[in-house]
């Protein structure tokens, strides 16, 4: 306080208010970290990563915790790169609306016009609106491909999507109004790299991350030259399993303009200054023009409206160009979740407040994410919202499945080499104990084992608990050996694999 006094003798006035709005919080900021501490400590989350602004000004970037429990000493500080998820949306909606600027897109126009070939791939898809694909009003389900997406690393291409598109086109599933959908900005990844002549993660460096000084990435770079990053970890029984570690390049995936965005907490503060309000310096740095940030920043589609039990509105959501509008006792808020294996994510804007906050974890842990929006929420004296009516309990989980290992017979028909038209080469082939390991050639981390259950069915069981899309493996046979399969979910799976007709094409080649 005694600096801002300085200020004010000086007549540095907009010190003096930056001053003043930053003690404010600095005042808070011992709670905050215990809260945020206690938050770990309780749930297990090894790292969490905050940010905070107050009257359109970044006032704190914290990290807190371990990075990287394989990494012991690994702390994470203000610096280090936290998984975003879903958050990376708001991103290449930036990047679009950059290039409607420069006149090499355009919100309402079929996007055939830049990317023809997917007229052949689905006219359906080829009909499409950037606005339609942003806004998941695409009247499409096209969900199926995400098995494109995740899990990262994999080997797929633009190729391999519009491969999927063809098959998908035969077994179309329309939707009506709001359908959220990772495969859309994979989509809109594409359009970008096309007109800009640049990958995306390159694009979103140099046109937006360099210009609103973001410490961020999409990647393309290697660990050697950023060591400090956080890695994801799965909350299995309250306990933190490593998912993977970066390998030491990290390469851009098809998953980027959905998810792949990586930040540290300075750069979520950055970005949460960008959404508060046109500033003329951040417009002028990026080239954006005052029409394109409204844009960005105007409502959609209708997602959701929650009334309270008595029939008064609670709140409604809807969602723009990357962004979800929530109207509640509070105001208005924008914001997004981010949710992948192994992390969490959130960040929200109260424009007529001029307040923002942002978390991510390097756990995938919802109510850990809550607790900590919780804390940074009564930091930035943001009123408690009227707590919505109680859901009902969610059902009981059915008992643990029975299951063998395959029988001899069953071995022999199985094992093989398949191929999918887009999801490429599959192999069943001996682990080396009498059974059956499922290897996915693109995507290396689908990895799992054949087992039975009492009746005799095939059952595929994942090595990464994190993908969570167990299946039943439904065989057409002939004289004895296996000629083709389809998958089918024992349960509602991250992923779909619904859509694979794997055909068998050779035997498991002897290891050399």
């Amino acid at each position: 306080m005694r600096a801002c006094i300085a200020m004010a003798r000086k007549g540095r006035w907009a010190s003096l208010f930056l001053c003043l709005i930053t003690s404010q919080v600095h005042a808070a900021e011992p709670r905050l970290d215990a809260a945020v501490r206690t938050v770990l400590h309780d749930t297990g989350v090894p790292a969490a990563a905050v940010a905070l602004m107050r009257d359109g000004q970044p006032v704190l970037a914290r990290g807190y915790g371990q990075r990287d429990l394989l990494a012991p000493g690994a702390a994470a500080g203000p610096d280090t790169l936290f998984k975003l998820g879903s958050l990376s949306k708001s991103v290449t909606a930036l990047a679009v609306a950059l290039l409607v600027d420069e006149g090499k897109l355009a919100w309402d126009v079929p996007v055939s016009r830049w990317l023809p070939e997917l007229a052949e791939a689905d006219p359906s898809v080829a009909a499409l609106s950037l606005r339609q694909l942003l806004t998941h009003r695409s009247g499409l389900d096209l969900d199926r491909l995400e098995a494109l997406l995740w899990p990262q690393p994999n080997a797929y291409t633009w190729a391999d999507f519009l491969a999927g598109l063809a098959v998908l086109r035969s077994d179309p599933r329309p939707v009506t109004g709001f359908h959220y959908s990772n495969v859309n900005y994979a989509l809109v990844g594409q359009l970008i790299q096309r007109t800009s002549g640049q990958g995306y993660a390159r694009f979103v460096a140099t046109r937006v991350f360099q210009p609103l000084g973001m410490d961020c990435t999409a990647g393309g770079f290697t660990r050697a030259g950023r060591p400090d990053l956080a890695q994801p970890h799965r909350m299995a029984t309250g306990r933190p399993v490593p998912v993977r570690t970066d390998p030491p390049e990290v390469e851009e995936g098809l998953d980027a303009p959905a998810g792949g965005v990586r930040c540290s907490a300075k750069g979520l503060g950055r970005w949460l200054t960008f959404h508060q309000a046109p500033q003329a310096d951040s417009l002028a740095a990026l080239g954006l023009s005052a029409a394109g940030w409204h844009e960005l920043h105007r409502a959609d589609a209708l997602v959701a409206q929650r009334f309270e039990p008595d029939g008064r509105p609670l709140a409604v959501e809807a969602y723009g160009l990357g962004l979800q509008f929530v109207g509640d006792d509070r105001g208005l808020r924008l914001d997004h979740y981010g949710g992948l294996a192994g992390i969490s994510a959130y960040f929200a804007v109260y424009p007529a407040r001029g307040l923002g906050l942002a978390v991510a974890l390097n756990g995938d842990a919802p109510a850990a994410r809550a607790r900590i929006v919780a804390a940074l929420q009564q930091a930035l004296g943001l009123p408690a919202a009227r707590a919505p009516a109680p859901r009902p309990p969610s059902p009981t989980p059915p008992p643990p499945m029975h299951t063998a290992r395959l029988d001899a017979a069953q071995v022999q028909a199985w094992q093989g080499r398949y191929r999918d038209a887009w999801f490429g080469t599959v192999t069943l082939c001996p682990d080396g104990q009498g059974g059956l390991t499922w290897r996915s050639l693109a995507s290396p981390r689908l990895v799992g084992q054949l087992a039975r259950d009492d009746a005799g069915h095939v059952l595929l069981q994942w090595d990464d608990p994190s993908v969570q899309s167990d299946a039943w493996l439904d065989a057409a046979s002939g004289d004895g050996a296996v000629t083709a399969f389809q998958l089918r979910a024992v349960s509602t799976p991250d992923f779909d694999f619904s859509a694979l007709r794997l055909q068998r094409v050779g035997e498991c080649l002897a290891e050399r």
